[in-house]
Formats: structure tokens, C-alpha cells, sequence
């Protein structure tokens, strides 16, 4: 009886021991790296921004897998309906178990005012913090005036209004609208669709970005790539013009210097199948440039391995006109 006791206890201690134990790849990065980052916590900010050349870079597009959490994607319902109207116009409507994301019109303004210019919400949302407050409303009113007219001209990447189900309370904001295609390569025929959310401070931290995000990842990218419906895409650099082309990817960009890592986005891209291709510099801040192929949308927690060093590593002013 004792033998057998002896021989299950050190069974369970085998079992526990290859579960608990980091991957080869994570032993091989710098011991703070493995305790820090993987065990006590995710929420350290990476070096600072003016400290970082290129050569760092690549080495930290190579160790951001094993930086990053990896969240559980949202699995509830996702219901949508597209309008196509006589005058050309296109409206889209999607329902999730808590949320109602619609094509945003002229009643949001003073929500996205509002929403836009707040400080507290746009530290990370492209650039919009070292702006001034005449820059970031001139920024809003160009970027609601845009995603405006491309619902009213058929063009169906553009930006919708989050709104809770129940009380139809605006909460936020959320796009896949035209994107880059320069991370994979040049001459690349591929069109990509650039997702952005923000939503206000008091409904952050409560599930309903993980939401957004899947409704538009796993409902809507596939339901337009489904229709056919080309997105106009460039390849990034300055003065080059957009081309329409099938949908193909979604990509996001996410803050991790200098200010702390964007965990929360990051669990909900890498949770979806999100995986990152590059690091850049954007608007003055290093971010991690995720990317996902349309209909490879997963679920669940799952690891995330890094695709293949693209060519360079280089900095990037674009402003990528979402």
C-alpha cells in the first residue's frame, strides 16, 4: 500500500513539474525576463523609448511572445444585419450578448467629441495624448467627418458607435477601416483592414472591448470578405496611393513603450489568433504591430508564436488614416 502511495505521489510530482516548468524558449531568455515578466507580473514598462535603437528592436519583436498574456476570447452571440441602400449607402448593424455596434451618423458627435478629447482615454489611441487640444479636435472632426462619408459612399470600413444593448448608453468606439500592407513585403496584392477601439473610463476593464473586437474579427471582417467588398490599402510609406484590394488581414497597433504595456489589448488580439509581425515606432511611441488572417479567428487561451523577422525593423511616422 505504501509503495503504491509512493509511486502516485511521485507521479503527481512529475505531472506538476512539466506543467509548471517554462517552455526551452522562455528558459533561454535573461533570468529577470523569466521571473518577472512570466511569473510576478506583466505590467512593467519596457525600456524607455529614447534608450531603444534598432538592433533592440529586433530583439524585442523576438521576445514579445513570451511577454505577452494571452486573454480567453469572447464566445456569446454576434448578430448582424447590413443595409445596402438604393443611394449607394451602406449601413451596419451587430448585436452581441451585451452590446449594439452601429454605423455611426451624425447624432454621435458630441459622443465622440466627448470621447476624443478626453485625455484620460486617448493616451494610447493614436497619438491623440501629444497632441494639443485644438490638434485632437481638429483630429476628431476630420475622422468623424471621414468615417462618415464612407458609410454614406458604400464603403463599409469605417467606424461604428458602441452602445450597451439594454439602455442603447453610448460606451464607445470601434473601427476596421482601410489599413497597410507594407509588413509583408512590397508588391504584396493583399488587402488589410486596421482595427481600433477606444471606449470611456467608466466602461473599460468590464469585458465589453473583448466583446467589440470579436464581433468585428470573427462577424464582420469575414461577412465583407464574403461580399467581396475591397478595401482600399497602401503600403505605409508617405505619398503612396491606396489600391483596392480583397480582405485579406486585420491588423492593430498596441502601445508597449514608453508608456506601460497595453495589456488589455493585447489579451483581447491575442486571444482572437492576433499575432505580432513588427515592432515600429508610431506617433512617438513604440508599438507592436499584431496582425491575423481573416477567417483564422480562434478562441480560447492559446500561445503565440512570433511569424518570421521581417526584413527590417525601421521607424515609421505614417499616420495611418483608419
Amino acid at each position: 500500500m505504501d509503495s503504491k502511495r509512493i509511486i502516485l505521489s511521485f507521479s503527481t510530482f512529475i505531472v506538476a513539474f512539466l506543467v509548471c516548468v517554462p517552455s526551452p524558449e522562455v528558459w533561454s531568455q535573461p533570468f529577470p525576463i523569466v521571473f518577472h515578466r512570466r511569473i510576478e507580473n506583466r505590467h512593467t514598462p519596457l525600456p524607455p523609448l529614447e534608450n531603444i535603437d534598432s538592433s533592440s528592436l529586433e530583439d524585442i519583436f523576438m521576445k514579445f511572445p513570451f511577454w505577452i498574456p494571452t486573454g480567453r476570447c469572447y464566445e456569446g452571440p454576434i448578430d448582424i444585419t447590413y443595409f445596402h441602400h438604393e443611394n449607394g449607402e451602406v449601413r451596419i448593424k451587430v448585436e452581441t450578448a451585451r452590446l449594439s455596434l452601429e454605423s455611426l451618423d451624425e447624432k454621435d458627435w458630441e459622443h465622440y467629441l466627448a470621447l476624443f478629447t478626453n485625455r484620460d482615454t486617448t493616451g494610447i489611441f493614436s497619438g491623440l495624448h501629444r497632441r494639443s487640444e485644438e490638434e485632437a479636435l481638429n483630429r476628431t472632426i476630420l475622422w468623424f467627418d471621414m468615417w462618415k462619408k464612407r458609410w454614406k459612399g458604400g464603403d463599409p470600413y469605417s467606424g461604428l458607435a458602441i452602445r450597451l444593448k439594454k439602455t442603447k448608453q453610448f460606451v464607445g468606439h470601434i473601427v476596421l477601416g482601410h489599413g497597410i500592407n507594407g509588413w509583408r513585403g512590397q508588391g504584396c496584392d493583399e488587402g488589410c483592414a486596421m482595427i481600433a477601439c477606444l471606449l470611456s473610463p467608466a466602461y473599460q476593464r468590464k469585458g465589453l472591448g473583448k466583446e467589440a473586437a470579436a464581433a468585428m474579427v470573427r462577424g464582420v471582417a469575414p461577412l465583407l470578405a464574403q461580399k467581396g467588398k475591397l478595401i482600399q490599402t497602401s503600403d505605409g510609406k508617405r505619398g503612396s496611393q491606396k489600391r483596392a484590394l480583397p480582405l485579406t488581414w486585420i491588423i492593430a497597433l498596441t502601445t508597449i513603450a514608453p508608456h506601460k504595456v497595453n495589456i488589455g489589448s493585447i489579451k483581447i488580439l491575442t486571444a482572437l489568433g492576433f499575432t505580432c509581425v513588427k515592432i515600429r515606432r508610431h506617433y512617438g511611441d513604440l508599438r507592436a504591430l499584431l496582425a491575423l488572417k481573416v477567417g483564422k479567428s480562434s478562441s480560447g487561451r492559446r500561445s503565440t508564436p512570433p511569424l518570421p523577422l521581417p526584413p527590417a525593423v525601421q521607424e515609421s511616422r505614417i499616420d495611418a488614416s483608419i
